[in-house]
């Protein structure tokens, strides 16, 4: 619900011309040289903060995220708002 009222305070206002994704390739390209040292860096921080086994715990998350389909991302409220952003104009395919 949070993530729909804020895409909603972003498309009322003009000064927010764009809310764009990355293409595929750009998205490959930030996760091989950023996502080891996030994950590790969150496995850290979760392990700090008194979540027991962490690395389980997302190697299960990524098995999980495996099952997801189209239909289901189109249901994230953050996907759903770039969506709309396109969808109106506001950015370009």
């Amino acid at each position: 619900e949070g993530a729909s009222e804020q895409c909603q305070f972003m498309l009322d206002h003009d000064n927010v011309k764009q809310f764009n994704r990355w293409d595929e390739k750009d998205t490959e390209e930030w996760s091989n040289k950023v996502l080891d040292g996030l994950v590790e860096a969150w496995i850290t921080e979760a392990e700090a903060n008194g979540l027991a086994d962490a690395r389980g715990y997302y190697e299960t998350y990524k098995e999980l995220v495996q099952d997801v389909t189209q239909e289901d991302l189109d249901k994230d409220p953050v996907i759903a708002c770039v969506n709309e952003f396109y969808d109106q104009g506001r950015n370009e395919r």
